[in-house]
């Protein structure tokens, strides 16, 4: 019940009636086992979001009241996955978290100097008869 409160910011405002708290209940007993945080997240997500039809202009519903809520908690539990779909919403723990910069790569082999390479240079055409002298 305490989950289902932090899905509307209003909702924590009042503490649930006996009729509320059994319907809370009830909804808990016929969805055990198959609501996942996930759900309660993604339901939190719903709820702050400010779209109300998909492309096809299909409302998407989102009950106001806490008793209707969980009165037809399956009903709104869909609505949600199909607006998650619409928004391809993800899980925090599904985001890609940002890759670290990598530190700079150091080239392979040794690293020689601009004129030390020349010389090298150089010396080898000397070597092979191409005209080492510039």
């Amino acid at each position: 019940m305490a989950a289902t409160l932090e899905i509307n910011p209003s909702w924590g405002r009042t503490i649930p009636t006996a009729i509320e708290t059994a319907a809370a209940l009830e909804a808990y007993r016929s969805a055990q086992g198959r609501v996942t945080p996930r759900d309660m997240e993604m339901l939190r997500a719903y709820y702050a979001s400010g779209l109300t039809e998909d492309r096809n202009k299909k409302a998407f519903w989102r009950p106001d009241s806490r008793r209707k809520f969980w009165e037809c908690f399956g009903d709104v539990l869909t609505h949600a996955d199909r607006w998650a779909k619409e928004t391809r919403w993800k899980s925090a723990a599904a985001r890609k978290k940002p890759q670290p910069e990598q530190a700079p790569q150091q080239p392979e082999g040794p690293v020689v100097d601009t004129d030390t390479a020349a010389a090298e240079i150089r010396g080898l055409m000397k070597e092979i008869g191409l005209g080492g002298e510039a």
